[in-house]
C-alpha cells in the first residue's frame, strides 16, 4: 500500500501512561487551585464510549480530537510523507488542500461529474497512486451526496493502494443515505470523520472523532498530539449528551429538514435559479452570476459564501431570517 512508513515515535505524555495515585507529580501542572489545573486524558474511556454507541460502532474504533479539521490533519500526517500525495474530487472542502500543502504533499484534483457526484469510470481508468484519497460526502460546497454503492466502488477501486478518508460532517442530514461503518471499517482501509458542529450545533466546541479499524485508530494516535481536547469539553459532552446534547441534535436536524423545502422555493423564485439537490444544511446555486448576488446579499446585511468562479452556497436558517431576505432583496434578482 502506497502510505508513508511505519517508522514514526509516539510522544508518550505524563498522563497517557495510566498510572493512578494521590499526589500526581508526573506532568509538572500546578498543584493547587481548581480541577482545570490538571491535565485531561489523552482519550477518555467513557467518552469513547458514548461516542461508540453514537454512532454504533466498537470502542476500539473511535478516536476523538479539536474538531473534524484536527482528524483531517492527523490522517494527513499518519500517511502521507513530504513529497506524496493526496488525490482529491472538487469543488470540495478547502481545507483538506491547504492542510496536504502545508505538510508538503502534492494535491491531486479530479473533478466531480457535473451533477455533482463522483466520476467513477474516469476514477477507475485512471486511480493514480496517491498515499491518501479524501471523499468529502455530503460534499461541501455543494450539497450533493454519493450513494453507497458509489462510496463501496471507490472503496474497492482504490483496495491495496491507498486508504480512503471520508468526511461526514453532515451525514445526520441524510439518513436515507447512511453508511455501515462497522461493516465498511472491517473490510477496508477507510477512516470516516464526524463531527458535532453541524447537526449538533456545537461548532465552538471544537469537537470531532475518527472511525477506523483499529490499527488505523493506532497508528492516527501516533501523530496526534497530548491531550487533544479539554477537560471543559470532556466534561461538557460527558454531562450533557443524553440530556441536552442529543435531543437538541435531533431538533435541529428535523427542523433544518422541514425548513429547506421552503428555503429552496424562496430562494429560487429570488434567484430565479434552480439550485443543486441538497443533503445537507445548506444551498448551493451555480451560476455565473455568483458573485454579483453575494454582493446584493451583502449590501443587504446577509452573509453567504461565495466561490470562485460560480458558487454560491447559502446556509439553511429560520423562518424570521428567511423572511427577513425576502424583505432586503424584495424582487428577483
Amino acid at each position: 500500500m502506497n502510505v508513508r512508513s511505519d517508522r514514526l515515535t509516539k510522544y508518550v505524555s505524563a498522563r497517557s501512561l495510566g498510572a493512578e495515585g494521590a499526589i500526581l507529580l508526573d506532568a509538572n501542572e500546578a498543584q493547587t487551585g481548581s480541577e482545570l489545573r490538571s491535565y485531561g486524558i489523552q482519550q477518555n474511556r467513557e467518552l469513547l464510549g458514548l461516542l461508540a454507541r453514537n454512532y454504533q460502532v466498537g470502542d476500539a474504533t473511535v478516536l476523538y480530537d479539536r474538531g473534524l479539521d484536527e482528524i483531517i490533519s492527523l490522517i494527513l500526517r499518519a500517511t502521507c510523507d513530504a513529497g506524496s500525495r493526496v488525490r482529491i474530487f472538487t469543488p470540495t472542502y478547502g481545507m483538506y488542500a491547504v492542510e496536504a500543502e502545508a505538510q508538503g504533499v502534492a494535491v491531486e484534483r479530479v473533478a466531480l461529474r457535473p451533477d455533482g457526484r463522483l466520476d467513477l469510470e474516469e476514477i477507475s481508468q485512471n486511480p493514480g497512486t496517491p498515499s491518501l484519497v479524501i471523499l468529502c460526502r455530503p460534499n461541501n460546497p455543494l450539497g450533493t451526496v454519493d450513494s453507497v454503492s458509489s462510496v463501496i466502488e471507490l472503496l474497492e477501486t482504490y483496495r491495496g493502494i491507498c486508504p480512503v478518508f471520508i468526511d461526514e460532517a453532515y451525514a445526520e442530514f441524510t439518513p436515507d443515505t447512511a453508511l455501515d461503518y462497522r461493516k465498511l471499517i472491517e473490510e477496508y482501509d477507510v477512516v470516516f470523520g464526524r463531527t458535532f458542529s453541524k447537526a449538533y450545533g456545537l461548532a465552538g466546541l471544537r469537537f470531532g472523532c475518527a472511525l477506523a479499524a483499529p490499527r488505523w485508530i493506532s497508528r492516527l494516535s501516533v501523530v496526534q498530539r497530548p491531550y487533544p481536547v479539554s477537560r471543559l469539553v470532556e466534561s461538557f459532552i460527558l454531562s450533557h449528551f443524553e440530556s441536552t446534547i442529543r435531543p437538541s441534535a435531533e431538533r435541529n436536524i428535523e427542523s433544518m429538514l422541514d425548513a429547506r423545502p421552503r428555503w429552496q422555493k424562496a430562494l429560487s423564485d429570488l434567484l430565479v435559479l434552480t439550485p443543486l439537490p441538497s443533503h445537507a444544511n445548506f444551498l448551493c446555486f451555480q451560476t455565473l452570476q455568483a458573485q454579483k448576488i453575494y454582493a446584493r446579499f451583502r449590501s443587504g446585511g446577509v452573509v453567504v459564501r461565495f466561490f470562485e468562479p460560480d458558487l454560491l452556497r447559502i446556509t439553511v436558517g429560520t423562518d424570521t431570517q428567511l423572511n427577513r431576505i425576502e424583505e432586503l432583496l424584495g424582487s428577483p434578482l
